[in-house]
């Protein structure tokens, strides 16, 4: 006979709960520092390719601008993403 893997019922309660609050908070951290480190490779790619075009087409203060887009963008799909979960 197999013993109880981690995830089942049985396996929980075999694990105690300060282990398993680790084991918990640990997953919690890995899925949201993906969803952190998404969002500002997001920003920073935006941020760049505004800075870029505004230099080419010579804007005034390409870089703040640029900040302020890459800004405005996190906020956005921060927005968006949790209006959609809120939705489900």
């Amino acid at each position: 006979m197999c013993p109880p893997s981690a995830g089942s019922a049985a396996g929980s309660r075999s694990i105690p709960a300060r282990t398993r609050g680790i084991l918990v908070r640990g997953e919690i951290f890995t899925k949201l520092g993906g969803y952190v480190l998404g969002n500002l490779l997001t920003s920073v790619v935006a941020g760049i390719g505004t800075c870029a075009w505004m230099l080419a087409f010579g804007v005034l203060y390409p870089v703040m601008l640029a900040i302020l887009a890459a800004a405005d963008l996190r906020l956005l799909l921060h927005e968006v993403t949790f209006r959609r979960l809120d939705s489900t």
